[in-house]
């Protein structure tokens, strides 16, 4: 019965989610702009190209299949805390971060702290990235 509780209370929010967000084109271009850009592998492909077998054929492959991943990764993110944390609480500053609040509402106290580590586990791997490729620089 617990369960079917919390699934009534999290879907309800699909109804108001998404209630004053902006549908202007200017912005949502923006806002993807800033998401596009903050994936490390346009940059990081450059030092490892040389690397890789049959660039000229792996490349766009590659950089297409790891972008369209990403990005139905990060708008089923989004959608998911949209549909259970009320926008209202998304904008507060007091607020504690949108993952965390989401691993609260629907884990419990151990989802926020699960989510918490998987925010510093993919920032962390981000970083290792960064520091593989570039040493090809060094290398190179």
């Amino acid at each position: 019965k617990q369960w079917y509780q919390r699934r009534v209370a999290i879907t309800a929010g699909i109804a108001v989610g998404f209630t004053g967000t902006n549908t202007d084109p200017k912005q949502w271009g923006d806002a993807w702009n800033g998401v596009i850009w903050s994936y490390l592998g346009w940059e990081e492909i450059c030092c490892v190209a040389s690397e890789i077998q049959n660039p000229q054929r792996n490349i766009p492959i590659i950089v297409l299949a790891s972008i369209s991943i990403l990005t139905g990764l990060y708008l089923c993110t989004v959608i998911s805390f949209h549909i259970v944390i009320p926008l209202k609480d998304m904008i507060d500053p007091a607020s504690s971060a949108v993952a965390s609040q989401f691993g609260l509402i629907t884990m419990g106290e151990a989802g926020k702290v699960i989510l918490a580590l998987f925010v510093v586990v993919s920032t962390l791997g981000s970083v290792q990235c960064s520091f593989i490729s570039n040493c090809r620089y060094i290398h190179s």
